[in-house]
């Protein structure tokens, strides 16, 4: 979905897992035994949040849910380089076009564009 605050251009021409669904908590809960869940969110690697540690290379590892156009882009550039990897010499318009005709229709154009990426159709 497209996130209020990316710089989408004039439209927005597909959707990846993991942008934007308005306040986080209007798109995440507890479920009936307690464990967190988000259906737009995306489960991802992260280090603690010490700036220090980075440099040092001691920060704690672990998972957290995250959203936004950096857990959204990975997934349709990924998909892009497997039609593309499918498709030698397929255009740069031509990879767009396999993944605006085999996106699913998940809703709204002006948020979703032709939908959510599909890498199982845009690679048949």
């Amino acid at each position: 979905m497209r996130a209020f605050y990316s710089n989408y251009g004039a439209a927005v021409d597909i959707a990846g897992p993991g942008g934007d669904c308005g306040e986080i908590d209007s798109c995440s809960g507890n479920d009936v035994n307690g464990y967190y869940y988000a259906e737009f969110l995306i489960l991802s690697s992260i280090v603690g949040p010490n700036p220090t540690c980075a440099a040092t290379a001691s920060c704690p590892v672990g998972y957290g849910w995250k959203a936004g156009t950096s857990m959204a882009t990975p997934h349709v550039s990924a998909v892009a380089g497997l039609v593309a990897d499918a498709n030698p010499g397929m255009s740069g318009n031509q990879i767009k076009g396999v993944l605006k005709s085999t996106a699913e229709n998940i809703g709204s154009n002006q948020y979703f564009g032709q939908g959510m990426v599909r890498a199982d159709q845009a690679t048949n």
